[in-house]
């Protein structure tokens, strides 16, 4: 059984090799763990019946993996394995720099906002797509990384779009 990463939607690859092994290889080594204590245990895959069931668990397995992201397989009449592969690993947040401009992509509602942070809230108000977030810490008394990160926590969540100074201009 060999792991090799499938073809994206971008035709470069679903992954690269380490993605492909740690998502895969945590999931492959449950399942042979759980295989092994089935067939400690109940004999599943040695008896004469079930001596070929190992050839088609196997490739079903990698299929459903790939396909779906996850797969239920039944052994037989009193064991089924269900297994999913863990999402993606999410890249790191985007680094906020001093002199890019935050704008508004859409304005949160007051039940939503009233439950933030404090310096997100001030900054909130504050962003017109025109100032810099330097100039919106000055302007709302608020230290730069700390406006850094809660502009960056905003980002993230998709309320907000950073541009050079310059694209509006």
């Amino acid at each position: 059984l060999v792991l090799r990463p499938t073809a994206g939607a971008d035709g470069r690859g679903g992954g690269g090799g380490e993605d492909c092994a740690s998502r895969y290889g945590t999931v492959l080594r449950r399942a042979c763990e759980h295989l092994t204590a089935l067939e400690r245990r109940d004999r599943l895959l040695s008896t004469c019946a079930s001596r070929g069931k190992l050839g088609h668990i196997l490739p079903a397995l990698l299929h459903g993996l790939r396909q779906e992201g996850g797969c239920t397989l039944a052994l037989d009449s009193g064991h089924t394995m269900r297994l999913e592969l863990p999402p993606p690993p999410r890249p790191p947040p985007p680094k906020v720099a001093e002199h890019l401009v935050p704008a508004l992509l859409a304005r949160p509602d007051a039940p939503t906002a009233s439950t933030w942070d404090l310096t997100v809230r001030r900054l909130l108000g504050a962003i017109d797509g025109v100032r810099s977030v330097s100039a919106l810490a000055a302007a709302c008394a608020v230290d730069v990384p700390l406006a850094q990160r809660a502009l960056q926590a905003l980002l993230v969540a998709g309320w907000i779009l950073l541009t050079e100074p310059f694209a509006f201009a």
